[in-house]
């Protein structure tokens, strides 16, 4: 049987669960799970499906991740799993070649957005970037972060020669050779059957992988929806989905959008110049769509997201959400961590006198030093001392418990920060405990991290650098791409969408109709 399927369908129709159908459809007509490969952009999607395809496979997780997965996954797994390169080896190589100067701070900066990594000026990012767009070495000026590069450019060719050098010798990959190894040695899938979710995120090195698997397999199943086409910074395209010959199945419901929200999106499609899907919408009697501004109080959610356009907006929207008394995840470093949560935890179960836990007088521990903690020894050995005779009296922390009741709690601590700070004193009232539900249902992320999300409540902050301010001004392929973007951003919530106004330049997003 030789058949091409290509499902198309806005955000929230169900494109993956048609997927699964087909999934289901070949398990049915004889196919086994090791005849079918699924394909994701992302790991938590991955997971998702397999969950989705656990049912009808018959075999157990194990056996079911080695054809459903990322295609890094896939491909690595093709390769027979070879070593990758970690941290310490990067910095032994920097260290090797005399490169410290130039590139010290890849090993000191916290890992940003993906696209954010196309404009960082990193070398490392920069090799990255030429492998996910297919674009020749020689040609490494065309990295849009190419000016920031500290390396002269007499040595950036040898750089690329000496890193693929060490890999080799070392006997070592990094995640761009898991695709790439397969481009060049023209690897087959080992499948029959090959089905791709959300096929429009693939980049210029996915695509070139796909098209030389597509060749050798008797069933393709696309799905995915061009108008959410957001990695061009990848070489990514619309495209490719668009240009796919194949059987179309075009899914014309959304079961998330609100029709107010769904009309407002595709008002923003239409002022980019681009086409609007026919698709129905749930129906909502009360007003879905806010307009608000940045230094107002923002109602609460049982899940919500705080969107942004880059990460640069992040601290300021995290330290006021601690300042509010919020917990929250999503973006590195400001998400609430394990360990604020148990300091949080054994200042709030202190203060209102309930059981302290194990991992509460550890974060206590951790939070303090020795000397106002009374500890003469190590901490470590504090704490072993603890796991064995039990909890300590809490007469014995007396001076601790005042400082935990006082004003503000963290003035003693080793820990400094203003958002470390405002996240422990906003919560420091409350009577019950953090819960890490509470973590994983609130999160800052970038649009781009958002992609394949949803939320009750989005707050859509739209605040952009002077970057996107030039990409906008004029008509264009630049212009439709961020165009896109946004419309990933404003179709992610279920129940109310929130547009914020932040301080500075906004993206200018269509004018808001009531309902």
């Amino acid at each position: 049987m030789t058949q091409r399927v290509k499902i198309h369908g806005g955000p929230g129709c169900g494109k993956t669960y048609t997927l699964t159908q087909f999934y289901q459809k070949y398990i049915i007509e004889g196919y086994t799970p090791d005849d079918i490969t699924v394909l994701t952009f992302r790991r938590n999607a991955a997971d998702d499906l397999i969950d989705a395809t656990l049912p009808h496979a018959k075999v157990d997780v194990k056996e079911l991740k080695k054809h459903v997965g990322t295609i890094h996954s896939i491909c690595w797994r093709l390769l027979g799993y070879p070593a990758q390169i970690g941290k310490d080896d990067l910095e032994e190589f920097v260290r090797m070649n005399g490169y410290e100067n130039f590139i010290k701070s890849r090993f000191e900066k916290t890992k940003g957005d993906s696209e954010e990594s196309v404009y960082s000026g990193d070398i490392f990012d920069m090799y990255a970037w030429l492998r996910n767009t297919c674009t020749p070495f020689d040609k490494w000026k065309l990295y849009p972060g190419s000016c920031n590069i500290k390396l002269p450019a007499a040595r950036v060719l040898e750089f690329f020669k000496q890193y693929d050098a060490y890999k080799t010798e070392r006997g070592k990959i990094d995640f761009s050779d898991m695709l790439q190894r397969v481009i060049d040695q023209g690897i087959k899938l080992d499948t029959t059957v090959l089905m791709v979710d959300e096929f429009q995120d693939l980049t210029a090195q996915m695509y070139k992988i796909f098209e030389m698997w597509d060749k050798t397999c008797d069933v393709i199943v696309i799905a995915g929806d061009d108008n959410q086409s957001i990695y061009g910074f990848w070489g990514g395209s619309p495209e490719y989905f668009n240009n796919y010959t194949a059987d179309e199945v075009v899914i014309h419901e959304t079961r998330r959008l609100s029709e107010q929200i769904k009309d407002f999106s595709h008002r923003l499609l239409r002022l980019s110049g681009m086409h609007v899907p026919d698709t129905k919408a749930v129906k909502s009697p009360t007003n879905t769509i806010y307009r608000v501004r940045y230094d107002g109080r923002l109602p609460i959610y049982d899940t919500e997201f705080h969107l942004i356009r880059c990460n640069f907006q992040a601290p300021a929207i995290a330290l006021t959400l601690a300042t509010e008394g919020k917990v929250f995840g999503g973006n590195k470093p400001y998400g609430w961590t394990d360990d604020e949560i148990n300091i949080a935890n054994a200042i709030i179960s202190l203060r209102n006198g309930q059981a302290v836990k194990m991992e509460h007088i550890k974060a206590i521990i951790g939070a303090f030093p020795s000397k106002i903690l009374g500890i003469t020894g190590s901490k470590e050995d504090y704490i072993k001392e603890i796991e064995k005779s039990g909890v300590p009296s809490l007469s014995a922390w007396a001076g601790i418990i005042d400082i935990i009741k006082s004003n503000d709690p963290t003035k003693s601590m080793s820990r400094d920060g203003k958002l470390f700070r405002a996240k422990i004193n906003g919560v420091k009232n409350r009577t019950s405990p953090i819960n890490p539900v509470e973590v994983r249902n609130r999160k800052i992320l970038t649009i781009h991290g958002a992609k394949g999300l949803e939320a009750d409540a989005v707050f859509l902050h739209t605040a952009i650098p002077p970057r996107i301010q030039k990409v906008i001004i004029s008509p264009g392929k630049e212009s439709k791409e961020e165009a896109r973007v946004w419309y990933v951003g404003v179709t992610r919530p279920r129940k109310v969408l929130y547009i914020v106004s932040d301080e500075g330049r906004n993206y200018n997003l269509p004018v808001v109709s009531s309902c």
